[in-house]
């Protein structure tokens, strides 16, 4: 049974940039970190020095998550396709302490690069992921039964934590040459999720 992925746009592989969507993005970070031991701090130091240190199956894992993922992705692609065109990695390495001002030819796009920070401060005023352990916190201390808003929370995190496994074993099956699924496996995949969709898209399109 063969797969295929379709790519939501054609972007120029930048390395670091993906390591950095990579890292910032909690999904693609929890399949990476399985893989690669290696801190990203040490990676990025790498790559700003030619790469020669970087393995090559970190290399190729580094890339099939662009491949794969990324460009398969509107919102990562098109993440990714605006840090592609600023300077925001090498400020955001500087800040680190990765890189020094010396190690930069600085280029700054100014609009763009306000542009990106804006919204990581976004995500800082509201955290992207609030977890089951978070919320089942803050029902013992509310002291009074779950509200169906919180219910709903732990079986989306419930759900996030069902695609990450899945997900896994299917790029294992994809590109590792594993077999945890079977045929059957995915036709029962494809057809949950489609009931899935059609049941989230009327309560998503009824807030539009």
């Amino acid at each position: 049974m063969s797969f295929t992925f379709e790519k939501v746009a054609d972007l120029k592989y930048d390395e670091l940039v993906t390591l950095y969507v990579i890292e910032t993005d909690d999904l693609l970070k929890e399949m990476f970190v399985e893989k690669v031991k290696t801190p990203f701090n040490l990676l990025y130091k790498f790559i700003k020095d030619g790469g020669e240190m970087i393995s090559p199956e970190t290399k190729e894992e580094i890339f099939q998550l662009f491949d794969k993922i990324i460009l398969t992705r509107e919102t990562l692609s098109e993440r990714y396709e605006k840090l592609l065109n600023t300077n925001f990695i090498n400020q955001f390495l500087i800040k680190k302490g990765v890189l020094n001002n010396e190690e930069v030819i600085t280029e700054v796009k100014t609009e763009p690069i306000i542009e990106v920070k804006t919204e990581v401060k976004k995500e800082k005023a509201l955290p992207r992921r609030y977890g089951k352990d978070k919320i089942l916190k803050d029902i013992k201390d509310q002291g009074s039964p779950a509200t169906p808003l919180q219910r709903a929370m732990i079986d989306l995190n419930d759900v996030r934590n069902l695609y990450v496994k899945l997900s896994d074993r299917g790029i294992k099956d994809l590109l590792g040459g594993g077999q945890n699924f079977t045929e059957e496996d995915c036709r029962k995949i494809t057809s949950i999720i489609k009931t899935f969709k059609q049941q989230t898209e009327l309560i998503i399109n009824k807030k539009k």
